[in-house]
């Protein structure tokens, strides 16, 4: 009903096909994602896949035999529409086939959330004069037509940042505010003080 193909081993579905098994499943959804399980069990509005694998990456059309550019491998994917989640359970995840990260638990909203709060994904970095560097994202959904986005970012050689995005949609555009405010202890004090910056 939302546009997704399935093709399978094996289906077995109820008359009304709210719940089923399906053995060596894939799955193209409406928004992209691809998913893959030796077995997925649909029991109303829960959908468990079992050895599953999930990607947005499309498949390269010269060699499409090589691994996408990133994918989550899991032991159980659950997508649950009450909830509006996918749970993953004991998840690696892949970056040209190399894994890079074990997971023992995490969830992402359902491909048919169109906006929600929450943290984004954290990034880090290494830089000879910054040191090293973690920026935890979070969004705050507030309306359909605004949000905001505050990022805290520590370094352990130039102090903390802190970061705000807001963006709003009108009638007739759009407009977008910056902000950003540095504190940092160990900044050379050769015009007065510098240990704190900012910007609009």
């Amino acid at each position: 009903s939302d546009g997704s193909v399935v093709n399978a081993e094996r289906l077995t579905l109820s008359a009304d096909f709210r719940d089923g098994f399906i053995r060596s499943l894939r799955a193209l959804t409406q928004d992209d994602t691809r998913v893959a399980a030796s077995n997925a069990y649909r029991k109303g509005d829960k959908t468990i896949f079992e050895n599953g694998v999930v990607t947005s990456c499309k498949p390269c059309e010269a060699h499409p035999e090589r691994p996408p550019i990133w994918r989550v491998k899991s032991e159980r994917v659950i997508d649950d529409k009450t909830d509006q989640n996918v749970y993953y359970e004991n998840s690696v995840f892949e970056v040209f086939g190399i894994p890079v990260a074990w997971v023992p638990w995490f969830y992402t909203p359902d491909p048919s959330v169109k906006q929600r709060s929450g943290f984004l994904a954290p990034s880090y970095a290494a830089d000879s004069s910054l040191g090293y560097m973690l920026a935890i994202p979070y969004y705050w959904g507030i309306s359909p037509n605004y949000d905001l986005t505050l990022t805290p970012e520590f370094t352990t050689k130039a102090g903390y940042l802190m970061q705000a995005d807001w963006r709003q949609r009108l009638w007739n555009g759009a407009y977008e505010v910056k902000l950003a405010g540095a504190f940092n202890d160990q900044a050379p004090d050769l015009l007065g003080d510098r240990n704190w910056r900012g910007s609009v």
